[in-house]
C-alpha cells in the first residue's frame, strides 16, 4: 500500500466508520510502510503535505478515542504517528546528506 492509498483508506474509514478490524488492518499497513520508508531513494514528503494530512488524521483519531476509548483507534493513531516520524527522519537525513553532513556510514557507525 502506498502512502496515498493509506491516506485515502483512513479518510474513508473515518468518514464512514467501520469495524475494529478495519482500523487494525490500516494500522498494520501503516506499520509496513514505516518499515519501508528507509528504502526510498529520495524525499518522501518534501513539501510536508503528507505530514499535515497524517497529523489531521491523528487528531481526529485522538478526538474519537477520547469519546469512545476504543483501542483500535489508539492503535491506528500510534501507527500513523510512527509513519510520520519515519518520514520526517528519512527526509531530514537525506537533506543533511545533501548538504554535506556526514552520515552514520561516513562516521563508521
Amino acid at each position: 500500500m502506498s502512502p496515498g492509498t493509506l491516506l485515502t483508506a483512513v479518510s474513508s474509514l473515518l468518514a464512514a466508520g467501520g469495524p475494529e478490524s478495519s482500523y487494525l488492518e490500516l494500522a498494520n499497513a501503516a506499520e509496513s510502510l514505516t518499515d519501508m520508508i528507509g528504502w526510498a531513494s529520495g524525499p518522501v514528503d518534501p513539501g510536508g503535505k503528507l505530514d499535515d494530512k497524517l497529523a489531521l488524521m491523528q487528531q481526529e483519531l485522538r478526538t474519537r478515542y477520547d469519546v469512545s476509548a476504543d483501542t483500535a483507534l489508539a492503535t491506528l493513531h500510534d501507527a500513523l504517528g510512527g509513519l510520520r516520524e519515519a518520514v520526517i527522519t528519512h527526509d531530514q537525513d537525506l537533506d543533511g546528506n545533501a548538504s554535506g553532513a556526514p552520515s552514520d556510514e561516513d562516521e563508521g557507525n
